[in-house]
């Protein structure tokens, strides 16, 4: 595997972690350019990507203290990674359009 497609799966991997999973929402400007594409379904949003990837984990955090983001799967080509992963955790009222039941 080349350099660069190590370093992009590795940006995936922190991404996922950092911002999503301990909530390190200030990192959000340092680790995702603005001209991202995010295939991440947030309800009702038309904002660019880099506050949908800020409003995104919020509500998660604020829900559900054991919210984690397992990644399933990485794939990377040079500056481009897509990762596959699921959503684990505890909700406890509502979450991205979702109550509890």
């Amino acid at each position: 595997m080349s350099e660069s497609n190590e370093q992009s799966r590795e940006l995936m991997r922190r991404i996922t972690a950092e911002i999503w999973d301990e909530g390190r929402l200030d990192l959000i400007d340092e680790y995702i350019a603005e001209e991202l594409i995010d295939h991440i379904e947030v309800p009702a949003s038309k904002s660019s990507a880099a506050s949908d990837t800020e409003r995104t984990p919020r509500p998660c955090e604020q829900r559900s203290r054991t919210f984690r983001t397992p990644l399933d799967l990485i794939v990377a080509d040079g500056d481009i990674a897509v990762s596959y992963g699921r959503i684990v955790g505890t909700n406890t009222g509502e979450m991205i359009g979702h109550t509890s039941i």
